[in-house]
C-alpha cells in the first residue's frame, strides 16, 4: 500500500495557482478531463474509479481521516489498460454509485509532489498537494515538501476541505 501527505483547498485563482508552480520550476504533466465515479464502500475508506478523456483510467482505493489540514492518505491503484467500462458496470451492480465528480485537471510535478488544480463541474476550482512518502525519503521529508507547497500556493487553513 502507499502513502501520500495530501491537502485539497478551494482555490479562487486557478490561473495564480497554476504561475506559482511554474515559478518554482513544476513541470505540467497532465492536462485532461476526468470523470471520477465514487462507489458506496462497507466499512473504512473510499473507492473511485478515475476515466481519463486521454486514457489511462485506474481504479483508486484510499483511506484518509476528513481534517482540515495536511494528513496521511494510504492508497492502491490499479491501472486500467482496459476493461475500464466493464469494472464500472461490475461495481455499479455490486456497491452502487455514490457520486461522480467531473473536473478538468492541469497537473504539475515538482520533487515527490503533485499538484492538481482543478476545475470541478458545478462545484468550483481547487488545489490538491500529493506528496509520495517513499520517494521522499520518509513521512518527515514529505511533510516538509507539502508545507513548503502550502506555503508556495497561498493555502491557509480557512481553504482546506477536511473531506473528498
Amino acid at each position: 500500500m502507499a502513502k501520500n501527505i495530501e491537502v485539497k483547498a478551494y482555490c479562487g485563482d486557478l490561473a495564480a495557482a497554476r504561475a506559482a508552480c511554474e515559478g518554482m520550476g513544476a513541470r505540467i504533466v497532465r492536462d485532461d478531463f476526468q470523470t471520477d465515479t465514487y462507489f458506496n464502500v462497507p466499512g473504512v475508506g473510499r473507492m473511485k474509479l478515475r476515466r481519463n478523456g486521454k486514457g489511462g483510467d485506474s481504479l483508486i482505493w484510499y483511506n484518509r481521516l476528513n481534517s482540515p489540514e495536511l494528513r496521511e492518505s494510504d492508497y492502491v491503484k490499479v491501472d486500467l489498460p482496459s476493461g475500464a467500462d466493464a469494472v464500472k458496470s461490475l461495481l455499479e451492480s455490486a456497491l452502487g454509485v455514490k457520486t461522480v465528480v467531473k473536473k478538468r485537471r492541469k497537473v504539475y510535478a515538482w520533487k515527490s509532489a503533485i499538484v492538481n488544480t482543478d476545475s470541478v463541474e458545478g462545484i468550483g476550482d481547487f488545489v490538491e498537494i500529493e506528496v509520495d512518502v517513499e520517494s521522499s525519503g520518509g513521512e518527515d521529508a514529505a511533510m516538509q515538501i507539502a508545507l513548503a507547497l502550502k506555503r508556495r500556493l497561498g493555502i491557509e487553513k480557512t481553504d482546506i476541505l477536511p473531506f473528498s
